[in-house]
C-alpha cells in the first residue's frame, strides 16, 4: 500500500526542488544561516532528510517519556538539532545555533507538506498517509484463519441529536449524510439520564454504569473534599465504583483519548489510568512512538495550533463586536485549550486510532473532544462550531478509508454521550452566581418555607434544561 513507486520518487523530487528554492532567499534573511550554492542547499536537505528517516526513529525511542510528559518538546529540539548535524557535515549549509536551525526545521515541514499536497491528491496522498503509518504499527502473526470483524467507536462529545441532524442536512457532515443516505448506517436517538455529562455517561457506557457519580464535579462527604471529573488525582477515585472488570473494552481494546477506560489493555491519554503502574504514562507512551518519530507530524500540529489561536482570537472578537448573545469569556488561557483539542488532539487520535488498526485490535473507544471544547464557549450551533463539525467530518472519512485498507475489517459506530443546548449563564439572568446566591440562602435568616422553595426552584430550573438527546450512528462494513 502507498502512492506507487514512480509518484513517491516524484515526491521527494519536487520535495526537493520546493526546499532548495525556498532556502535560497531564505539564506539572505534569517541570522545563522548561509548557503553557499544549489548543490549545497540541495546536499543539505538531501541529508537532512536521511537523518529524519534513519536516525531521528533510534533518538525518538530514548525520549518517548520526555514527549509525553513535555507535549513533544524534546521532539521539536530533534528536528533542529538534525539540522545541526548535517549542517555540520555538508560544505556550504551553514547554520550557526539552534534557533536559526529550529526556524529551518519549520520551513522544511511546510515545505514537505506543500510538496506533498502538489503531488498527491485524493486517494493517493491517503495511501501515502497510510503508509507512513503503517510503517511504525506493530507486525502482527499471520493468522490461517479469517478474524472476526472489529469494531471501532468514535464518541463526538457533547453533539447533541437533533443538532446533528440539522447538521447534516445544511451540508457540515457530508460524510455522514453519505453513510446515512447509503443505509450503511442509521442514526437512533436516546435520551440520557442524569447527570448529562461526560465522565458519568462514559462511565456508563464503557463500564455498564454510573453509580456514585452525581455529577461533573461533587462534594464526597466520606473523604470531606471536593472532587472533580477532570483533576488527573479525582478522576480515578471518581470511577472506582463502577469497575469491574467485565465491560466494553476488556477484551484486547484500546482506550484513546477518554475520561473512563473500560478496563481496555492498552490506554492512551486516558484521564483514569495516570497512577495504574500497568496502563499509566510509561506503557501509554510506548504507544506514542509511531507519531513522533514521523519527522514533520509534530511540527505541523504545532503550527495548526498557532493558526486556530488566531481563528479563536478573531472569531471571539467578532461575537464581541456583533455583540453575539448569550456569550460568555473567551480569554485565555481558552484559546491554548482550543488549540489543543482542535488540532494537537484530533491529529494524535486519528494517526494512534489507524495504527491500532493496522496492528489489528479488537475494539477501540476514542473521543473526539473539539466540537464539546468550542460549543461550550461559542454555542452550539453557531458557526464557530460548525466549523468544527466539518473537520471532525474529515476525520472519519480517514479513517473509515483506512478500514477499507487493513487486513481485518472493521464496524465503525458514531456516537455522543450527551447533548446541549443554548443558554444564558445563571449569572446573566439572575444578576449573581449561583454559589453567590446559595451562600447568600446558607448566611441568611430562615424564611417561610413557600417563598424559599419557589424562588429557588426556579433559579435551578433555567439550568436543569441542559438535558438533551445524543447521538447514535452505527455501521457495519463489509
Amino acid at each position: 500500500m502507498g502512492a506507487g513507486p514512480l509518484r513517491t520518487a516524484l515526491l521527494y523530487l519536487v520535495t526537493l526542488a520546493v526546499t532548495v528554492a525556498v532556502l535560497l532567499p531564505l539564506s539572505a534573511v534569517l541570522p545563522g544561516f548561509a548557503l553557499a550554492d544549489i548543490p549545497s542547499a540541495a546536499a543539505g536537505v538531501a541529508l537532512i532528510g536521511v537523518l529524519n528517516a534513519l536516525v531521528r526513529p533510534l533518538i525518538v525511542r530514548l525520549t518517548l517519556l520526555l514527549d509525553l510528559l513535555t507535549f513533544g518538546v524534546p521532539g521539536l529540539m530533534l528536528n533542529g538539532l538534525l539540522v545541526l548535524l548535517a549542517a555540520a557535515v555538508v560544505p556550504g549549509f551553514e547554520v550557526d545555533d539552534l534557533p536559526s536551525a529550529l526556524v529551518l526545521s519549520v520551513v522544511l515541514a511546510i515545505c514537505t507538506a506543500s510538496a506533498t499536497a502538489i503531488v498527491l491528491h485524493g486517494p493517493s496522498r491517503e495511501a501515502h498517509q497510510y503508509a507512513a503509518i503503517r510503517r511504525f504499527a506493530r507486525r502482527q502473526p499471520h493468522r490461517t484463519h479469517p478474524e472476526p470483524p472489529g469494531l471501532i467507536l468514535i464518541e463526538i462529545d457533547g453533539l447533541a441529536e437533533p443538532v446533528l441532524r440539522r447538521a447534516i442536512a445544511a451540508g457540515y457532515l457530508p460524510t455522514l449524510r453519505r453513510w446515512v443516505e447509503s443505509g450503511s448506517h442509521r442514526l437512533v436517538a436516546w435520551e440520557t439520564s442524569l447527570p448529562a455529562q461526560t465522565s458519568a455517561m462514559q462511565a456508563g457506557i464503557l463500564h455498564g454504569r454510573h453509580f456514585a457519580i452525581p455529577g461533573f464535579r461533587f462534594y464526597d462527604k466520606a473523604r470531606r473534599r471536593l472532587l472533580v471529573s477532570n483533576r488527573l488525582g479525582d478522576a480515578a477515585l471518581i470511577l472506582a465504583p463502577n469497575l469491574n472488570g467485565q465491560v466494553l473494552l476488556c477484551q484486547q481494546g484500546f482506550s484513546l483519548n477518554n475520561w473512563a477506560h473500560g478496563d481496555a489493555e492498552q490506554v492512551v491519554l486516558n484521564f483514569t489510568t495516570v497512577g495504574d503502574k500497568r496502563r499509566g504514562v510509561i506503557p501509554q507512551a510506548e504507544n506514542l512512538y509511531g507519531y513522533f518519530a514521523q519527522a514533520n507530524a509534530f511540527q505541523l500540529a504545532v503550527l495548526g495550533m498557532l493558526v486556530e489561536i488566531g481563528v479563536e482570537l478573531w472569531e471571539g472578537w467578532r461575537q464581541r463586536l456583533r455583540n453575539v448573545q448569550p456569550r460568555v469569556s473567551r480569554g485565555f488561557p481558552y484559546p491554548l485549550v482550543r488549540a489543543a483539542t482542535t488540532v494537537l488532539l484530533p491529529r494524535l487520535s486519528q494517526h494512534l486510532l489507524v495504527q491500532k488498526m493496522f496492528e489489528g485490535v479488537s475494539i477501540c473507544y476514542t473521543t473526539l473532544l473539539s466540537y464539546d471544547e468550542v460549543a461550550h464557549r461559542a454555542g452550539i450551533e453557531r458557526p464557530d462550531s460548525l466549523r468544527i463539525l466539518r473537520q471532525i467530518d474529515r476525520q472519519l472519512r480517514l479513517i473509515a478509508d483506512a478500514a477499507a485498507v487493513t487486513e481485518r475489517r472493521y464496524e465503525i459506530i458514531v456516537l455522543s454521550d450527551h447533548g446541549q443546548s443554548q443558554g444564558a449563564t445563571f449569572h446573566q439572568p439572575y444578576g449573581q452566581r449561583l454559589e453567590e446566591l446559595v451562600a447568600t440562602l446558607v448566611a441568611t435568616p430562615a424564611r417561610p418555607p413557600v417563598c424559599s422553595i419557589s424562588r429557588t426552584w426556579g433559579a435551578f430550573r433555567s439550568r436543569d434544561r441542559m438535558r438533551f438527546p445524543s447521538s447514535n450512528m452505527s455501521r457495519r462494513m463489509t
